[in-house]
């Protein structure tokens, strides 16, 4: 996580500065892969019952997004809710609206491609999607650390992303214009 660490910036804490032992938390790598395997959802899915406070930006929240990520008041999500991600399916504005009705703050911004979930003292940085399709039909990737600065420094990057809310006069013309997306990846694993 000593990578991570520094892409976001931690300013006085290369070289160990600013540290101590307790401060190091754990991290892991879980690649993960194959029809079906979800290694990546359960690690967060395992805490999201006991969590007082979810962060996250996920580029698309897609299909069953609500379900994966289910959300409550207080909670922030930042997704990719373009009129282009709409048009393409990728970003499902049921799901969103599903969140928002849960209390979820939710923010759009058209450049995030970033996938950071913030749960409590835990930070997971994925390569999946908030949707089905990440979860149940493609190969991904997942680190998790609980080391306290990379979990400030996560929950900072994502409150950074948080400057457009969804507004509910948007949302609807992202209800009107959204079609259901056709993936590859199902119809390949399907063949197999």
């Amino acid at each position: 996580c000593r990578r991570v660490d520094l892409e976001w910036g931690l300013a006085g804490e290369k070289n160990g500065e600013g540290r101590n032992n307790n401060d190091r938390g754990r991290s892991g790598w879980d690649a993960t892969g194959g029809r079906g395997r979800d290694q990546d959802w359960e690690g967060v899915a395992s805490r999201l019952p006991s969590a007082t406070r979810v962060v996250a930006a996920g580029a698309y929240c897609g299909i069953g997004g609500s379900d994966y990520l289910p959300g409550r008041d207080s909670d922030q999500l930042v997704v990719d809710l373009s009129l282009g991600a709409v048009k393409q399916g990728v970003t499902d504005p049921r799901e969103i609206k599903k969140l928002m009705e849960r209390g979820v703050e939710v923010f759009t911004r058209s450049t995030l491609h970033a996938k950071v979930v913030v749960i409590d003292d835990a930070a997971f940085v994925t390569a999946a999607n908030v949707s089905q399709n990440a979860r149940q039909y493609l190969d991904e990737a997942a680190t998790l650390s609980t080391s306290a600065a990379t979990v400030r420094a996560a929950k900072r990057f994502v409150r950074s992303l948080c400057s457009e809310p969804i507004l509910e006069g948007y949302l609807k013309e992202c209800l009107a214009l959204y079609k259901p997306p056709t993936f590859k990846a199902k119809h390949l694993i399907a063949a197999l």
